[in-house]
């Protein structure tokens, strides 16, 4: 019943409106009584003479007490239907006591029109005044609990606001979470594709040194499985001689010291040799600044490192050679401009190897006076057009000796086909060319008397019979024969 009366009060304002029409159509068909005449001509007389003012009067009478009776109703409907959860019910039903006492009340008044039981309309006169009374003196003791109530309703109110907007904001934060995360695994995802499928190898690395995880790349170079390699730590693997700078590294890496650190190391592969690898390390640290694990990278330059150690073995035997040879080398890049010269050209110039920059010495100033405008010819020639050259330069060494050299220039180019570095060889031709002139000496002159001898006379008798022809011009030839000079030679020696 209780539920019923709850879910349909339009049934109440039907019935209150049934009963309102009901009482206006039995007022309309009763018989005025005495009274009613009487009341009619005296409010009509003090109308002016209006009987239907006087009327319109006693229909809002009547209505008046009929909505205080419906109000008071639906106040007892109201509370008999929320009994449970309605705070202050002495107050509503106070106020619907007093409601139903003054509709009774007024309906009396009207009633007394037609029936004159006065003594009635006293009655409830005295009763609703007494109820109104005491309504107006309970009221104010509801007062404080009315407002406590409404300041509870606004606070529920802004409880529940700032619930809504604590939800809103936890929905915020939840979907940045999951699109946080999200954007995590994808992160996970890319960095273990990239991990697994490296060209180099790479490891996740405990701080104990242990391997937590390998790539394929790496157990490659190391020639171990998956599985070996997980077994073991990079200590094992590490050559002797590498492991304390490695260990080194790690605890600056530890302390803080470095973010990073990167060094060429030995490692010992599965079938028992040492290999070269170029070895790179990170460190990991979680949101308060812990440590992880090592990320570490590792890049295979055996090859590299056996083939700049025959470079080098080439280099040596080189110097050695152009030592052995008196053979100095140099290079210029045309496109940097960097100079390179052998250790043995230093030496040949008078120099400590790698004592000074070439780039400081200017080879024109080192040739001879007479040579120096021949060796800027060269440069210039080697420097612009790219011609080759090949020819003996005297220069000035450090220490004021002048040497012979057999200087030759040639131009290497690049794929393209543009010059791209110029190199030459210097040889030390001193002791050559002092030999060379000695032999000259010796053909042309006496071995015992040291003086000209036929052969150089006729060599002279050639160069000048050749400038006759050329110039047009006569020449005389003077022969002195000098009787018994062998007897003389013989006897008194080379003195005479």
């Amino acid at each position: 019943m209780k539920s019923w009366l709850c879910v349909r009060p339009s049934v109440y304002l039907g019935a209150f409106g049934l009963v309102v029409v009901s009482v206006a159509l039995l007022l309309y068909a009763a018989e005025p009584a005495r009274p009613f005449e009487l009341w009619l001509s005296l409010q009509a007389r003090a109308m002016g003479g209006d009987p239907d003012l006087a009327t319109m009067f006693l229909v809002t009478d009547l209505l008046t007490g009929l909505a205080y009776l419906g109000i008071a109703v639906l106040l007892a409907l109201f509370m008999g239907c929320v009994r449970a959860e309605l705070p202050h019910k002495g107050m509503l039903l106070a106020l619907s006591i007093t409601m139903l006492a003054g509709g009774l009340s007024q309906l009396s008044h009207l009633w007394v029109m037609w029936q004159p039981a006065y003594w009635i309309e006293g009655l409830l006169r005295a009763c609703t005044a007494a109820i109104a009374v005491a309504t107006t003196l309970t009221l104010p003791a509801y007062w404080s609990r009315v407002v406590a109530l409404v300041e509870s309703a606004r606070l529920e109110r802004e409880r529940q606001r700032q619930l809504e907007q604590l939800n809103t904001v936890l929905s915020q934060e939840l979907q940045e979470r999951r699109r946080i995360e999200l954007a995590l695994r994808e992160s996970e995802q890319r960095f273990f594709e990239a991990f697994t499928h490296a060209s180099i190898g790479m490891a996740l690395v405990a701080l104990d040194g242990s391997f937590r995880q390998v790539n394929r790349a790496l157990c490659e170079i190391m020639g171990y499985g998956e599985e070996e390699l997980l077994a073991t730590d990079f200590q094992t693997i590490t050559h002797p001689d590498d492991l304390e700078a490695d260990l080194s590294q790690l605890h600056r890496l530890l302390a803080g010291e470095i973010g990073w650190y990167q060094m060429e190391k030995r490692y010992r592969h599965r079938e028992g040799h040492y290999l070269w690898g170029l070895l790179s390390v990170s460190l990991v640290r979680d949101s308060a600044g812990e440590p992880l694990y090592f990320v570490g990278q590792v890049q295979n330059i055996d090859a590299q490192k056996r083939a700049e150690a025959a470079l080098r073995e080439t280099a040596a035997n080189l110097s050695l050679a152009q030592q052995i040879a008196h053979v100095g080398s140099w290079s210029l890049a045309l496109g940097s401009g960097e100079i390179f010269w052998s250790d043995e050209l230093y030496r040949m110039l008078g120099y400590e190897p790698r004592s000074v920059d070439p780039r400081q010495l200017d080879l024109a100033m080192l040739a001879h006076p007479d040579d120096s405008a021949l060796m800027r010819e060269v440069l210039e020639a080697t420097t612009t057009t790219h011609m080759p050259f090949m020819g003996e330069i005297r220069v000035v060494r450090a220490d004021g000796a002048i040497r012979t050299m057999l200087v030759q220039t040639e131009t290497i180019y690049d794929e393209q086909g543009r010059p791209w570095r110029n190199i030459g060889t210097v040889l030390d031709i001193t002791e050559r060319k002092t030999l060379e002139a000695q032999l000259i000496h010796q053909a042309f002159h006496d071995p015992l008397t040291g003086l000209p001898n036929r052969a150089l006379f006729l060599d002279r008798l050639h160069h000048a019979l050749a400038r006759r022809r050329e110039a047009h011009q006569e020449v005389a030839v003077l022969f002195l024969d000098l009787d018994r000079f062998k007897i003389v030679n013989d006897s008194l020696g080379h003195a005479c």
